[in-house]
């Protein structure tokens, strides 16, 4: 899996990056894990017991294609840490949500029921921070005591900043060779992460409508798992 390093401290970069941390932390020592299309070793006769080359043939997504023909077989898939990779990222803010709606329309497409219980997931926690500004500052307004409120506001998002730092820790244990540009740039992946969850609010709303994307200039439509049409050469 990949691990995103800004080439700079531009706000589009910075926000690439903690967006795909998250998602780094999602694979461990479970069953739920996932391949990537940029490092994936799979046997050779398992690859053909299962047929990728013709599911490749009208499937849009490379890795989440192959997990689901993985999972089919029983089997599960091992991440390793060691192979994380680091990867250099320099987009603007249009580029930041292609890309990311774009991942999170194929999650709604491939894995439904993840792409709900995620989308369930962020819509609570950024209700939960917008509902607690609002009643902290209009308690604060009629001066009213309003330090539990704050206190149920500010915690959600200690937490999260709290999990971005241990991000940072076990990504500079496995990436021992990326440590310092890492460190150099932690405050992205522990103070920024805490504004993620609406970023991914927006990627979730936008997926919910139609089935078009863009990879590299090329328009598709992602009619099923099993069915993609390009739409423009």
């Amino acid at each position: 899996m990949r691990w995103f390093i800004p080439n700079n401290s531009a706000f589009p970069n910075a926000l690439l990056a903690a967006w795909n941390a998250s998602v780094v932390t999602m694979l461990g020592a479970h069953a739920r894990n996932f391949c990537w299309g940029g490092g994936t070793a799979i046997r050779r006769a398992l690859f053909e017991q299962m047929g990728m080359l013709d599911v490749w043939q009208n499937s849009f997504s490379d890795d989440y294609s192959l997990t689901i023909a993985i999972e089919r077989t029983g089997r599960q898939i091992v991440f390793l840490p060691e192979c994380l990779t680091p990867s250099y990222v320099q987009t603007d803010f249009p580029g930041l949500l292609e890309f990311t709606n774009r991942q999170i329309k194929i999650t709604r497409i491939y894995r439904p029921k993840m792409w709900a219980a995620a989308f369930a997931t962020h819509f609570l926690f950024c209700s939960t921070l917008v509902l607690g500004l609002v009643v902290a500052l209009s308690l604060a307004i009629d001066s009213r005591p309003s330090s539990q409120v704050i206190t149920l506001f500010v915690l959600p998002l200690l937490l999260a900043a709290f999990r971005g730092a241990l991000r940072v820790v076990g990504v500079t244990e496995a990436m021992p060779s990326a440590r310092a540009e890492i460190m150099a740039q932690s405050w992205i992946y522990i103070l920024v992460t805490i504004l993620i969850p609406f970023l991914y609010l927006l990627n979730f709303s936008a997926s919910l409508f139609g089935r078009r994307v863009t990879w590299r200039g090329i328009q598709y439509e992602i009619v099923s798992p099993n069915q993609t049409r390009v739409l423009t050469p």
